[in-house]
């Protein structure tokens, strides 16, 4: 049975950096290493912005990763992997928002209570479509990858 939650507390310190980020940016070629700090980087800085607020991404919780082996999907496992993330975000007052990249998974964390945020913070409070909340990066060879940040409040 594969269950797997990887949860990250975006307020990273010195010594998260030395043990995750610099390990993961000396495994990247030096051109991937160039499109991750001068592309990439920007450019999701921007769109979190955009969508969550200024600073907002960097002193909030982001799920990584949500996985249940698919034959023991609906049984309330993923909801159980979730609960003690989002009672930590909320007794530290921060923010749970959860990025995904395929599009059918959108449908999912709504149903675990996240919420599609708009591509521009939007006080209308009117719902968003998933199309109208996609926003496009395009990667380092060109491919074009789609992105989607849900949270855990409503925006006000």
């Amino acid at each position: 049975m594969l269950l797997l939650r990887c949860v990250v507390n975006q307020r990273k310190s010195e010594q998260e950096q030395r043990y995750a980020l610099l390990p993961f940016m000396a495994s990247m070629s030096a051109e991937l290493q160039a499109w991750w700090t001068d592309a990439f980087l920007p450019q999701w800085e921007g769109f979190s912005e955009a969508t969550l607020g200024s600073g907002v991404n960097h002193n909030s919780w982001t799920l990584q990763t949500l996985a249940v082996d698919p034959k023991y999907h609906r049984r309330g496992i993923a909801r159980a992997l979730l609960e003690p993330v989002v009672q930590t975000a909320r007794r530290e007052g921060g923010l749970l928002c959860v990025d995904t990249t395929v599009e059918e998974n959108v449908a999912i964390y709504e149903k675990l209570g996240f919420q599609l945020a708009p591509k521009g913070k939007s006080n209308d409070g009117e719902a968003r479509t998933v199309e109208e909340c996609r926003h496009v990066f395009t990667g380092l060879t060109g491919a074009e990858v789609s992105v989607w940040i849900l949270t855990s409040r409503r925006f006000e």
